[in-house]
């Protein structure tokens, strides 16, 4: 895909989300999917995972779902937690949040996954 259009759909992914974000400025997030890495998703197609967005702002990780139609479409909120009172598990493809179904990075945003987990884990005092 190219950086122009994956850019013009997370625009479009942030104005959606505006409505769960409570004003914070969103400083990262990374698009990905539940139910298999995405080592294995060429294999099985796409039809057992749901698009997922991971944003972290100043205060809070919020995880949204999105359309499987439409990638710049957000369904809903699954969750919300505040920054460095949640347990994050970052993984080789995927970051898992508290209860949350693991979300793996599109093979593009492994690099973003990173840095929401980075951004999101508890700061030392």
């Amino acid at each position: 895909m190219s950086s122009v259009k994956q850019a013009t759909i997370e625009s479009k992914i942030l104005d959606a989300a505006s409505v769960h974000l409570g004003g914070e400025t969103v400083l990262g997030m990374f698009r990905g999917h539940t139910g298999v890495s995405p080592v294995m998703l060429p294999l099985i197609g796409s039809i057992i995972f749901k698009p997922r967005t991971v944003m972290v702002t100043e205060g809070s990780v919020i995880t949204l779902q999105q359309s499987v139609w439409s990638q710049s479409t957000v369904v809903r909120l699954v969750s919300r937690h505040e920054c460095g009172s949640t347990p994050i598990e970052l993984g080789r493809w995927g970051l898992k949040i508290a209860d949350d179904a693991t979300v793996f990075a599109a093979l593009g945003s492994l690099e973003d996954m990173r840095e929401v987990a980075r951004l999101a884990a508890p700061r030392g005092d």
